[in-house]
């Protein structure tokens, strides 16, 4: 006898018990806190910040959702994965599970265009533009026509900036502790690894030569990664509920191509990390706003 769980309702599906398709979530499980990273292993190493663990949920497809209290107040952490599609599961299936308002904080890794930034800088994104490959624009043209021009092959977004109150609060908790290593700006994020951030290679025909060169001249452009545009993008189109902030630990010099080594990443994710979550968790969310479900695993 199968065991899998019967879902119902193809635009939204949810399984019998009210979990969605993707993330394996349901309602009282996620806070309206919620720090977000592309890597699992950041959330295991981020769950000791917790005071206290309330619950956990893996899903078949490696999503994981930890929820717990910092000094009394719920925050959920969630390895959201990589990319537009896997940030796309992650915002909209929470959000449908939260009542009120959802503050949505990302800490990833990224890497820098900037030759003001460093390796082990943490970048805060004022704002965020999308870098959109165009299939399009690489498709056989007809004799005689000109080539396109990486414009055309590369789009790159007008930005979308970060909820104000929760960027302002970010940086002033954050400016505190690492007033030498906090860098305010544009993030990037392209909509692939390798040819949207630029990246040569040798076994496709990208023609990506000068897109590196397009980020780096365009104003205050600190971080390239390949998430933060699509969470500030569904928070603008969110109707008011979610409020997006996002950080990076900078881990590239691209123009350089230096790498940062394990040993720095894993202390600069304890520090960096430790201090972002305790930032969410003082963000103050109207008392009306919070999620107060009896399903709540903090109201248990």
């Amino acid at each position: 006898m199968s065991t899998k769980p019967t879902f119902t309702d193809a635009d939204f599906p949810l399984d019998g018990e009210g979990r969605t398709y993707h993330i394996g979530i349901k309602r009282g499980e996620v806070a309206n806190r919620v720090l977000t990273c592309g890597d699992v292993q950041r959330v295991r190493v981020l769950e000791k910040f917790l005071d206290k663990k309330l619950c956990e949920v893996c899903s078949e497809r490696g999503f994981l959702t930890v929820t717990g209290l910092i000094d009394g107040v719920p925050v959920t952490l969630l390895a959201s994965l990589m990319g537009y599609p896997n940030m796309d599961f992650a915002v909209r299936e929470t959000l449908a599970m939260v009542d009120g308002t959802m503050v949505c904080v990302r800490f990833g890794t990224c890497g820098t265009p900037s030759t003001e930034c460093n390796i082990g800088d943490l970048a805060l994104a004022t704002e965020c533009r999308g870098i959109y490959r165009n299939p399009d624009a690489f498709r056989k043209r007809p004799e005689g026509a000109p080539e396109p021009t990486t414009e055309e092959r590369y789009h790159i977004t007008l930005p979308v900036p970060a909820d104000p109150a929760l960027f302002n609060h970010m940086k002033e908790v954050l400016l505190k502790q690492f007033p030498d290593h906090l860098k305010v700006g544009c993030n990037f994020s392209g909509c692939t690894f390798y040819a949207s951030q630029g990246r040569p290679g040798v076994h496709f025909e990208d023609h990506n030569e000068d897109l590196l060169d397009r980020i780096a001249a365009m104003p205050s452009a600190t971080a390239i990664e390949m998430e933060t545009f699509h969470l500030f993008d569904l928070a603008d189109l969110s109707k008011g509920r979610l409020k997006a902030a996002g950080s990076a630990l900078i881990i590239a010099k691209r123009a350089t191509k230096d790498f940062v080594t394990p040993e720095k990443k894993a202390k600069l994710v304890d520090e960096y990390g430790k201090a972002i979550l305790h930032a969410l968790a003082t963000f103050p969310i109207p008392e009306d706003q919070l999620m107060k479900d009896p399903a709540c695993v903090w109201l248990k």
